[in-house]
């Protein structure tokens, strides 16, 4: 990334520079953890996207700002530009409406060894296929791990569509007569978007891989949830709701290994404060408020997950210059899912990064009965976590601003009890709602099926909630 970067500046310096040029160069910096710089660069990037232009990608928007009018002008701008079909096709439905079971396709890359497998692999076995036909089609690289093989195992229609362009996979979905397509990528790498973009399917839904708006002009529903997309940032959506009863995101119940702190080289006396996230999910910010936390409560170390060599220098000079200990900062290194939710037991909080929250690795940390400190703004992507929350009544772990943050981790740092306390809350509630993979495919099916019956009587596409 570092090379990246030194592009994009020279990029920057050229009289005609493309749109997003600015946007790389942010971007880069971001991931190498050069932070002085965004502040302003942002503001630019905002005039800019106030104009029309595609000046940031809408995945590198939810990294950088909790401004949901900001999230969805990147969004509308990319898809305005790069996705939307400017010549569309009028697809003929008359079969789909004498279709026995309701016909659900899932589309995605991501049907490996990769986290919205790991999110989504407890739905897709719970599936009702009775009532329903579903059909996975996957256009990444897959491989022979144990959860691409779960996922494989669920659906008796799995399809391999990698080599096919966009048309041609358009043209897949209409021809197998879907009835309902859910788009598994949204703005994340490797997504296939505009093969949707004619509309291949009567009814075209975005789920799980991207927090906001995709700002195109056919998919039908988002589905989310009433904390997730709330009255004060609804209007910054020009997508329908799909509103489910608990938290959005589908989880299950995983399995723990044994590992002791010497394993993994931690202190036993000190208090393990964790942000096994993302490096390009921190900010200057953040930072500062971790720093002024491990400065006011010596008897803490901040643990967080190996990046580039890059960000690693930056993030441990940060802290040198607050006059922090760099052996108080510890990384991580990368592992597999089971390791990863096993090692966060050992930590006492993690502490959630924003504007962007930490999604599936807030999701393990439940998993771990670690309690999650976040901060809940206005645009989706940082109200995941307290979505989250909120489903096991944990809403004492949401903050509304760095303010309220520092005082929660510093009131729990010097109060164990409660810490215990809430420990204890999250090990009694956390499968009730959230870690229940059959209660939230009964409630999805809900769902569709509610859409399929408003489309089959003619009704107007309009915001939906289940109970």
């Amino acid at each position: 990334m570092g090379a990246a970067k030194n592009i994009y500046e020279k990029l920057n310096k050229i009289k005609n520079k493309p749109e997003l040029a600015l946007g790389l160069l942010y971007y880069s910096k971001l991931c190498c953890g050069e932070w002085d710089e965004l502040k302003s660069l942002l503001n630019k990037i905002k005039t800019n996207l106030s104009l029309g232009q595609v000046s940031l990608t809408p995945f590198t928007a939810i990294l950088s700002t909790a401004d949901p009018n900001l999230q969805y002008l990147a969004a509308k701008n990319f898809s305005d530009k790069y996705i939307n079909a400017k010549s569309k096709i009028n697809h003929d439905f008359k079969k789909n409406i004498t279709h026995k079971k309701i016909r659900i396709a899932y589309l995605s890359s991501d049907f490996y060894n990769h986290a919205t497998s790991h999110l989504i692999a407890g739905l897709f076995e719970n599936q009702n296929k009775e009532k329903f036909d579903y059909y996975a089609f996957s256009y990444g690289k897959l491989d022979n791990s144990k959860i691409a093989r779960r996922v494989k195992s669920s659906f008796n229609n799995f399809f391999d569509i990698e080599a096919q362009s966009d048309e041609e996979i358009s043209k897949i979905l209409y021809n197998h007569e879907i009835d309902i397509v859910v788009d598994l990528k949204g703005h994340t790498k490797n997504n296939r978007l505009k093969c949707l973009s004619n509309r291949p399917c009567p009814i075209q839904i975005s789920y799980l891989g991207f927090p906001g708006s995709l700002g195109t002009d056919f998919i039908d529903y988002l589905i989310m949830d009433s904390f997730t997309v709330n009255k004060d940032n609804r209007s910054f959506f020009n997508e329908n709701i799909i509103y489910l009863p608990n938290s959005y995101q589908c989880n299950e119940n995983k399995s723990k290994i044994l590992l002791s702190k010497k394993d993994l080289n931690l202190p036993d006396n000190k208090i393990i404060l964790c942000s096994l996230n993302n490096a390009q999910k921190y900010n200057i910010k953040l930072l500062d408020i971790w720093a002024q936390i491990l400065i006011e409560n010596p008897n803490t170390i901040l643990w967080l997950l190996d990046d580039n060599e890059i960000v690693i220098e930056n993030i441990t000079n940060f802290f040198i210059n607050k006059k922090i200990n760099k052996s108080r900062i510890v990384f991580a290194t990368r592992t597999d899912t089971k390791t990863h939710i096993s090692r966060m037991v050992l930590a006492d909080i993690y502490l959630d990064s924003y504007p962007c929250n930490a999604h599936t690795s807030a999701s393990d940390a439940l998993q771990a009965n670690l309690p999650i400190v976040t901060i809940s703004g206005n645009s989706m992507s940082s109200r995941v976590t307290g979505s989250l929350l909120k489903t096991i009544n944990a809403e004492e772990l949401i903050c509304r601003n760095y303010s309220e943050y520092k005082k929660k981790i510093n009131f729990l740092i010097n109060n164990k009890s409660s810490l215990s306390k809430i420990r204890d809350k999250i090990r009694k509630n956390k499968n009730k709602n959230l870690f229940n993979s059959k209660l939230f495919a009964i409630n999805l099916e809900k769902a569709y099926e509610k859409i399929w019956k408003s489309f089959l009587n003619g009704e107007k596409i309009a915001d939906i909630k289940i109970k």
